[in-house]
């Protein structure tokens, strides 16, 4: 189950977890990124969203996995800013075609 990073951090009792996440917090966060984890027995996958600063695109993301005893992480993948295409949509007009012959609601 993923949480934030500062939400997880909060709840940690042992002091070298908190430490460990908070440096990792302070490596990678910006003003335009969210940070999601997910806990396993011996590492966090960690995600880092960014936000987009261009119109019609996404802002990427990449995967981190962070050892639990070491402190060390490595990126497992990366997703490049995407354009997004806008989608058209057209109107369709209503008639008597459409309605449901039960209800006559479309």
């Amino acid at each position: 189950m993923y949480e934030t990073i500062e939400a997880l951090i909060k709840s940690k009792t042992d002091k070298k977890q908190k430490i460990i996440l908070s440096h990792f917090l302070e490596t990678f966060q910006t003003n335009s990124s969210h940070i999601t984890v997910s806990e396993f027995d011996n590492h966090y996958e960690i995600i880092v969203y960014h936000q987009s600063n261009s119109p019609n695109y996404t802002g990427g993301a990449e995967q981190y996995l962070l050892d639990k005893q070491t402190g060390k992480w490595t990126m497992g993948w990366h997703e490049h800013p995407m354009q997004i295409q806008p989608i058209q949509i057209e109107p369709h007009e209503k008639n008597d075609a459409d309605l449901s012959p039960e209800t006559g609601v479309a």
